[in-house]
């Protein structure tokens, strides 16, 4: 993963993010990424290699769905699931 721009990774069954895999170019991670979200059927997302949200893709819905920002911190979207988990 060192030299890879792009990291793929899976929600687990324990609602834990997991290395699926990598790429080097974004649209290769995106291709990637659904093929994995269909043939799995749980959600995938693609980071940047400064773990930077590229996109996230769910089972439950058309793929692809929408890309998000490039500069979309992580941070936040772990911080604010990790807040509806304690207040469920």
């Amino acid at each position: 993963m060192r030299d890879s721009e792009f990291k793929i990774e899976e929600l687990n069954p324990f609602q834990e993010w997991h290395l699926h895999g990598s790429a080097n170019s974004q649209e290769h991670a995106l291709h990637r990424a659904q093929n994995i979200c269909r043939q799995i059927g749980r959600p995938v997302r693609i980071l940047t290699a400064t773990n930077k949200l590229v996109a996230q893709f769910d089972p439950n819905e058309d793929l692809p769905t929408k890309k998000m920002n490039q500069s979309t911190n992580m941070s936040e979207h772990i911080g604010h699931r990790e807040s509806q988990k304690l207040n469920d």
